[in-house]
């Protein structure tokens, strides 16, 4: 399977002066990329926090990234370092992990909108986050 960093549609180098953000593309399908299109066309507001939670960690350098109203690490120890970008009163998340070997590179992979009835029991939060940890490992296993 083919693995390749794309840029995230809408974000200038401005706001990538402490990290490049990228999103994961997997055999040619983009869930980073999907997502952000149809939120931003669907959930407007919420697309406008989501794109400022990724500015926010694109121009903060990484020990100094604490505000939980735009990035929280997951409480699961078996995800390992998974994290989401979020906003305050927000419904919408993207998942991301920081590239293991340069961690000026922040790799988002997937997305996950909170009371989402059409994604059921097997499509929770919980299920969003073991997604990434999987890309995760994909990621790490095709770099090397």
């Amino acid at each position: 399977m083919q693995v390749k960093l794309q840029d995230i549609p809408g974000l200038s180098d401005e706001f990538q002066t402490a990290h490049r953000i990228k999103s994961i593309s997997l055999g040619g399908v983009d869930r980073t990329r999907v997502a952000l299109c149809r939120w931003q066309r669907d959930y407007k507001t919420d697309w406008k926090k989501i794109m400022k939670a990724i500015r926010y960690v694109g121009t903060t350098e990484r020990k100094k990234i604490c505000n939980q109203a735009y990035v929280k690490k997951c409480d699961n120890p078996k995800y390992g370092d998974i994290y989401e970008f979020r906003a305050n009163r927000c419904k919408l998340r993207l998942f991301f992990f920081y590239d293991p070997t340069d961690e000026t590179i922040v790799i988002c992979t997937n997305d996950f909108i909170k009371n989402d009835s059409r994604r059921g029991k097997s499509g929770g939060q919980d299920a969003a986050f073991a997604l990434c940890a999987e890309m995760k490992k994909l990621y790490i296993r095709k770099k090397q």
